[in-house]
């Protein structure tokens, strides 16, 4: 929930927590995210989605660059931005993975 809020999907900004609760409970509520873990008081600590419905997000996001993801060094080597790519995750098997990544506005 806090990184909804910080990317500002959450717009109340009188009752972000709130809201963001609200919009947690409701994903949950229809079954799209599912319990893993939860805090002392019963709240949420941690959750997950199915296998599926994480490949149909990832390829939206890709769709509406949205978001990229790399998952091999190989990718990594030979990517260029899109020029209104708004976020970029890379995974790495290596252990250290040393990068320099500019982001120029036109």
């Amino acid at each position: 929930m806090w990184l909804w809020i910080a990317e500002g999907f959450v717009q109340d900004p009188m009752r972000l927590e709130d809201v963001a609760e609200e919009y947690m409970m409701d994903l949950i509520g229809r079954n799209l995210v599912m319990v893993s873990k939860q805090n002392s008081a019963g709240g949420v600590k941690a959750c997950y989605i199915q296998d599926m419905l994480h490949e149909f997000c990832k390829s939206k996001a890709k769709e509406e660059n949205f978001l990229i993801m790399l998952q091999e060094y190989d990718e990594l080597s030979v990517f260029n931005s899109p020029l209104n790519l708004q976020r970029l995750s890379i995974f790495s098997k290596y252990r250290t993975l040393r990068i320099r990544v500019y982001f120029v506005q036109i």
